[in-house]
């Protein structure tokens, strides 16, 4: 009788890991698909971001275009920088934005620190 509630018992673990991994594969999948979603919403709305970026660059331009002299320089130069971060939001997904980033980091850490720190600052008095 004993044995018998030994081997049940040992039924009984293998079981409990089998469904303990079962249980964290599942956890894990629904993470991924969650990660994914995200991502993917992410990159839509940065579509639709290039968009209206490019539309306000070509109303920068019409409103500027005729003016002539130092406001018609700075309106085209704002124009083409819109329209140059919204290709740039068209072209590249959220990852490699990321990965983007990732590499000014690492490649410019005293302006990234500087950036962080204005950023937060400009954060921190929006939120007050």
């Amino acid at each position: 009788m004993a044995r018998g509630a030994g081997e049940r018992l040992d039924e009984a673990t293998e079981q409990a890991q089998r469904s303990g991994t079962h249980g964290r594969q599942e956890m894990s999948q629904k993470a991924t698909e969650f990660t994914e979603r995200a991502r993917e919403r992410t990159d839509e709305g940065m579509k639709k971001a290039a968009g209206g970026m490019e539309d306000t660059a070509q109303k920068v331009r019409e409103q500027t275009e005729g003016k002539g002299g130092v406001q018609a320089k700075a309106g085209e130069k704002v124009a083409e920088g819109m329209e140059k971060t919204a290709g740039y939001l068209r072209d590249k997904d959220s990852q490699q934005m990321m990965d983007d980033v990732e590499q000014y980091v690492k490649e410019h850490p005293v302006q990234a620190i500087a950036g962080a720190v204005v950023g937060g600052f400009i954060l921190a008095r929006i939120l007050r």
